[in-house]
């Protein structure tokens, strides 16, 4: 059962997709909180002032906060984290330049081993009393695919 359905030419798309989706998310944390970054006036001599570490964490909680989606852009975030996964799943979905059986083979494996990673995630948090969301749980299981089919395909490679 083949399992790539799109042609190679879409792992560069996917690729600049992820890569347009990160800058804009940046792009769209650093606008929407302008307001506390143009306060800020940290000079080179303030590095390690009590001050400058707590408006470093200011920075640090309002661009937590956009990405949590407290701000006036949530329809913004939202498309940018859709266009993330979309290029991720264009990545993942893209033939290899040499598809042969192997290939798939590699593939399967790396979902089941992705599916099982998240699982157990899953069972983590559960007993823990967290609440994962489910975009969370998508990006989890996008990058371990992708990270266990690269390090299974570099190890057929090498041997």
């Amino acid at each position: 059962m083949k399992f790539s359905i799109l042609p190679n030419s879409f792992k560069k798309i996917g690729i600049a997709l992820f890569f347009v989706a990160i800058a804009a998310i940046l792009g769209l944390s650093i606008y929407a909180n302008w307001d506390i970054v143009r306060q800020l006036d940290i000079s080179e001599t303030q590095y390690f002032d009590l001050d400058a570490f707590s408006a470093g964490t200011a920075i640090g909680t309002a661009f937590g906060n956009s990405f949590k989606g407290y701000n006036d852009q949530l329809l913004s975030f939202k498309l940018c984290s859709f266009l993330l996964l979309l290029g991720i799943a264009c990545y993942m979905l893209a033939k290899e330049k040499v598809e042969d059986e192997l290939m798939d083979a590699l593939r399967w494996e790396s979902i089941r081993l992705s599916i099982l990673i998240c699982l157990g995630i899953t069972f983590l948090y559960t007993l823990i009393g967290w609440i994962i969301p489910g975009r969370t749980l998508l990006f989890v299981l996008f990058f371990c695919y992708l990270i266990t089919f690269q390090v299974k395909k570099s190890n057929i490679i090498k041997t």
